[in-house]
């Protein structure tokens, strides 16, 4: 088993994870974090994922729990659209490649 934690993406983390023992980070995909799916680049993710390698982190999910049936439509309709746009983005996918990068399925929510 890898412990890990929920955290926004950033290297300063990554470096301390790694070095107190952790091999697993659930990285934060709101519109607010790092990961934001309306802005991050595949260069980006890139990036990330080199960092990750680097300090033997996988990721083991990405964090994300709006509420879908929010009595506002508004906010419901906005956590849809961002909720589809993140997994169709370069940081949904990064979820998807370190997921099968260690042979398992990602996990459903």
């Amino acid at each position: 088993m890898k412990l890990g934690f929920y955290t926004n993406y950033d290297e300063k983390t990554v470096a301390f994870a790694h070095k107190v023992g952790f091999r697993s980070m659930e990285l934060s995909a709101w519109p607010d974090s790092s990961l934001n799916a309306d802005k991050v680049t595949d260069r980006r993710i890139k990036e990330v994922k080199k960092d990750l390698k680097e300090h033997d982190m996988e990721v083991s999910a990405l964090g994300y729990y709006p509420n879908f049936l929010d009595p506002h439509k508004e906010n419901a309709e906005e956590a849809t659209r961002y909720s589809t746009r993140y997994w169709s983005s370069p940081a949904g996918w990064m979820w998807m490649w370190s997921a099968h990068s260690r042979g398992a399925a990602p996990r459903s929510r």
